[in-house]
């Protein structure tokens, strides 16, 4: 591109003795690859019309990578270059503009509480690709994806299953079907989240759930976290949390 550039900037010196350095910028597609509005910028320095600054070049610019060069709008100039130039630059080495410089790019992030659908692939994709292209410009990039194993959601969903299940009996879930444990939780989390919208009492008790998971955390007790049968000390749906981030675990 940077020859394209060099033969407008010549054109431009040889019609109104300026020297100037265009700047290319890509454009819709219906408008063709790049467009630039150096007439608009030179126009006031010329006193012209930008339109008829823009015609003048358009008319007199002319390179092997330009398939079509036209005036659009207030002083517009769109090129389109030819398929053999978008076939070159394709082969090029990219551009490191982001070299030495560490990104973090978090995407995905299902709720664990939700079975997965083909929004999340989308999520999933459109962010490994984001990653890649900033790698590509000189990035190290660091991929994150969080479970979302704290939140409201949590503390929701800690009260349904205590709920379905008669109490704070961790036991039980080994009962739910392996194969069906997404769903499961799933239903919980939709009767969790209609007990805080509209009961009171389930809303304060699922804010203590809420605040139970978060001091696990806070306190960094991963021995708590992973033993169900040796927490039933923790009131408000806690023993059933580990089996919890394990049908997550699975699911992802």
């Amino acid at each position: 591109m940077q020859e394209v550039v060099h033969g407008i900037a010549v054109v431009i010196e040889e019609l109104f003795s300026l020297q100037v350095e265009p700047v290319l910028t890509r454009t819709e597609e219906q408008f063709g690859d790049y467009a630039t509005n150096v007439a608009l910028q030179i126009s006031k320095q010329l006193a012209k019309n930008p339109r008829e600054v823009a015609a003048a070049i358009v008319e007199k610019l002319q390179h092997k990578d330009i398939a079509k060069v036209e005036v659009a709008g207030p002083g517009f100039i769109n090129i389109t270059l030819t398929d053999k130039a978008l076939a070159d630059m394709a082969g090029q080495n990219p551009h490191q503009s982001l070299a030495g410089k560490t990104v973090v790019a978090e995407y995905s992030d299902p709720n664990p509480f939700k079975v997965l659908h083909a929004g999340h692939l989308y999520t999933t994709i459109t962010g490994d690709a984001i990653a890649k292209l900033l790698e590509t410009a000189g990035a190290i990039v660091h991929r994150l994806n969080y479970g979302g194993d704290v939140g409201r959601h949590v503390g929701m969903t800690m009260w349904a299953i205590v709920k379905e299940l008669g109490g704070e009996n961790p036991k039980k879930l080994e009962d739910v079907d392996p194969e069906k444990r997404l769903e499961w939780l799933s239903a919980r989390y939709v009767e969790g989240n209609s007990a805080y919208e509209k009961d009171e009492t389930a809303k304060a008790q699922i804010i203590a759930n809420n605040k139970r998971v978060y001091e696990l955390h806070v306190s960094n007790d991963h021995d708590i976290c992973r033993a169900p049968a040796v927490s039933n000390n923790f009131s408000n749906g806690v023993p059933c949390y580990p089996w919890c981030k394990d049908v997550q675990r699975v699911e992802l």
